[in-house]
C-alpha cells in the first residue's frame, strides 16, 4: 500500500495547557531530508541564532502521552517515522524510527497554516491596507482571474470560487502526470503559470459562494504578501514566522521557475521546529508575543466558520484562515485542536 508522505501538527489548547504534537509520517525519498537538499529549486533558511529552547527533563513523564505516540508511531498503518510532543518549552515525548533530530520533513498542507501567518504578519505590519481589499488590488498579472477577483479574507477561508480541479486532491507524488506543484518544484512552471492554467478550467464559482479547499487559493497568498511588501516571499516569511518561531535546525522553501517558493505545501523543517511552530502559533493567541493586532488576527484565523462543507459527503467542517480546526469529539468550549 502507497502511504502518502505526511507531518501532522496539532495544536492543543486546553484551558491552561498549551502542548504541540507533532507525528511524521511515511515519506519517499523524493520527499526526504536528502532529496530535498539535492534539489537546485529550493532556498534554505539559516537557523536562529537564539533558538527556542525545548528541555527534555520531562520527557516520558507523561504516560498517556507516552501511550498514545507510541500507537501512532507504531500503529496498523507501519508507515510512523517520528513524533514529538512539546508543552511550553518541555519535550514530553521524542522518538525517532530512522535518522536523527536534523532530518527534515515534508510540511505538506501545514504549510498553507504558516502561509496564513505570514498574511497576518504583513496585515500587523501594515503592508496589507485590509483582508477585504481584492488579491488584485496587489497582483495586476492575475488581474480578472478567480484568485484575482477574490478578497484576501476570502482566499484565507478557501473560497475563492476556485474550479475544483484547482486541488491536486490525488496527492503530489501518487499522481505526478498532473500535478502543477510538481512542474512548479521541477522549475517547468512558475506559480503565476499555475494560477491561469486553473483559471482556464471550468466550474468555477463567484467569489464567497463556496467552500473549494484549493491550493491556488495558498499560493495567491504567499503572491499577495510579496507584492504587499516588496519584498521576496522567502525574505518577508523568514524575517517574520521563522524569526518568531525560533528554530534550532536549517529549514526550507522549494521554489518555482522563478525562484517563488511554492507555498501550498513545499516547506521542509525538523520535528522540533515544527514543535517550536505549534508553540509559537499557541504564543501568539494567548499574547505572550507579539502585537495585539496579532493576536487579534491568530484568534481570527483559529476560528471555524461552520458555513463550509465536505464536498463529498456535505457534513460540515470547521475551517479558519488556512487552518483546520477541529472541535468535535465531545470537547467543551474550552478546548480547541488545530491541525496545521
Amino acid at each position: 500500500m502507497n502511504f502518502k508522505a505526511l507531518v501532522k501538527l496539532y495544536i492543543a489548547v486546553l484551558g491552561c495547557l498549551s502542548a504541540s504534537f507533532v507525528f511524521a509520517d511515511h515519506e519517499p525519498f523524493a520527499y526526504s531530508f536528502s532529496g530535498a537538499r539535492s534539489r537546485p529549486n529550493a532556498i534554505e533558511f539559516k537557523p536562529s541564532p537564539t533558538p527556542r529552547f525545548l528541555a527534555r527533563d520531562r520527557v516520558g513523564t507523561d504516560p498517556l502521552i507516552q501511550k498514545k505516540m507510541d500507537e501512532l508511531l507504531n500503529g496498523w498503518t507501519a508507515t510512523g517515522l517520528a513524533g514529538i510532543a512539546v508543552e511550553g518549552n518541555h519535550i514530553l515525548y521524542e522518538k525517532y524510527k530512522r535518522d536523527d533530530e536534523r532530518n527534515l520533513y515534508p510540511a505538506w498542507s501545514m504549510t498553507k497554516s504558516l502561509v496564513a501567518l505570514s498574511v497576518g504578519h504583513a496585515l500587523c505590519d501594515s503592508y496589507i491596507n485590509s483582508l477585504d481589499d481584492p488579491a488584485e488590488q496587489y497582483l495586476t498579472n492575475i488581474r480578472d482571474t478567480v484568485w484575482g477577483r477574490a478578497t484576501i479574507r476570502q482566499l484565507l477561508k478557501m473560497r475563492s470560487g476556485s474550479p475544483r480541479q484547482a486541488l491536486n486532491s490525488g496527492g503530489d507524488y501518487q499522481y505526478p502526470g498532473i500535478s502543477s506543484g510538481q512542474e512548479m518544484i521541477k522549475g517547468i512552471l512558475s506559480v503565476e503559470d499555475a494560477i491561469k492554467r486553473h483559471n482556464s478550467y471550468e466550474n468555477s464559482a463567484p467569489a464567497g459562494s463556496r467552500f473549494t479547499y484549493s491550493n491556488m487559493d495558498t499560493d495567491t497568498l504567499s503572491l499577495v504578501v510579496a507584492a504587499a511588501t516588496r519584498m521576496p516571499y522567502g525574505d518577508y516569511f523568514d524575517s517574520t514566522v521563522l524569526k518568531g518561531a525560533k528554530l534550532e535546525h536549517i529549514s526550507l522553501f522549494h521554489v518555482d521557475s522563478r525562484g517563488h517558493p511554492v507555498a501550498h505545501a513545499y516547506f521542509f523543517a525538523t520535528l522540533r521546529d515544527f514543535a517550536r511552530l505549534g508553540q509559537y502559533v499557541l504564543d501568539l493567541y494567548q499574547g505572550k508575543v507579539g502585537t495585539q493586532c496579532l493576536r487579534e488576527y491568530v484568534v481570527q484565523a483559529v476560528t471555524p466558520y461552520w458555513d463550509a462543507f465536505h464536498p463529498i459527503n456535505k457534513s460540515s467542517i470547521g475551517y479558519g484562515y488556512q487552518f483546520w480546526v477541529d472541535t468535535s469529539f465531545g470537547m467543551s468550549k474550552n478546548e480547541l485542536v488545530l491541525t496545521l
